[in-house]
């Protein structure tokens, strides 16, 4: 019952956002998402509880699940798109390249046209689906990301009608149409600019879904919407812009407010024993254990 209500809240969140589109049921070329700037350690999985650090430059497809050390400051960047974002700093056919990494923390410019995600420390976040599809007219994309636990931050280019942007929670469903977005896997759900919608169910087997406009905040233990305080606002507008500059190397600061919630770690049955060491000599792991196998969506 409970797996036929969340499939209803998802379905919700998409007529919601006006997602579906017969556009959607023609294939689509398979996308990437390209490692483009980390600090600290992180691992990545693609299956059979195999894991192995992630580096900056690698290129991950559908069916990956990223996971960030628990140490404060470790991240993962990723530009979501064809995979082919560089980390040179040259400028090929392709358009600008993404400025030399000299360091955990370093310079990067991606292409305008790319969506970004940063996965924030002891987070996991699982790549469901990435592609896209010219119709002519215009370009398709499908993005469905699975945020298993803790924080992510993404950028979201304009989108055309027939384009979905996704993201599973552990009790939920939250959709993107743009531009720059702060969530949680417990449901808080922000908007720095444009607009979202998210479908959670609650203890008593409910549906909650609603509307998030520019500027606001869901908050999942209250249920409602509400305007952010300004100094937020001002710092995801900040985070956005920097994390699209082109041009010239800079140093980039990424800077997110750390005073709301607390994730608690997800455990689950990945190669991991608590301490999050998982195969792979990426040196010492201090994540939270990751359920490598494709989960279902709001079940435990």
């Amino acid at each position: 019952m409970k797996q036929r209500l969340f499939s209803k809240g998802l379905v919700a969140c998409a007529v919601a956002l006006g997602l579906f589109s017969v556009a959607q049921a023609q294939s689509m070329t398979p996308g990437k998402a390209k490692v483009v700037r980390k600090s600290g350690n992180a691992r990545f999985t693609t299956g059979n509880n195999v894991w192995q650090p992630v580096k900056v430059g690698d290129v991950y497809g559908a069916g990956t699940i990223i996971q960030t050390d628990q140490s404060k400051g470790s991240y993962v960047d990723l530009a979501l798109g064809d995979g082919k974002g560089p980390v040179g700093g040259q400028t090929s056919a392709n358009g600008p390249e993404l400025a030399p990494i000299t360091a955990s923390v370093a310079s990067y410019q991606p292409r305008s046209e790319q969506n970004i995600v940063r996965i924030w420390e002891n987070s996991a976040l699982g790549i469901d689906s990435l592609g896209n599809m010219n119709t002519g007219a215009d370009t398709v994309s499908d993005t469905q990301l699975d945020l298993r636990s803790g924080h992510i931050f993404g950028t979201v280019k304009k989108m055309s009608a027939g384009s979905k942007y996704e993201i599973k929670l552990p009790n939920g469903v939250a959709g993107i149409r743009g531009t720059c977005y702060d969530l949680w896997s417990t449901g808080l759900f922000r908007i720095g600019n444009g607009s979202g919608v998210i479908s959670t169910l609650g203890v008593d087997n409910q549906l909650n879904t609603k509307v998030v406009p520019s500027g606001s905040e869901y908050n999942p233990n209250t249920g409602e919407v509400n305007p952010l305080p300004q100094n937020i606002i001002q710092s995801l507008n900040k985070l956005e812009q920097d994390s699209r500059l082109m041009g010239e190397s800079q140093l980039v600061t990424f800077t997110a407010d750390r005073t709301v919630h607390h994730v608690s770690p997800t455990h689950g049955n990945g190669n991991g024993n608590g301490n999050g060491n998982g195969n792979g000599n990426g040196g010492e792991f201090t994540g939270v254990s990751v359920n490598a196998e494709t989960s279902t969506s709001g079940q435990k």
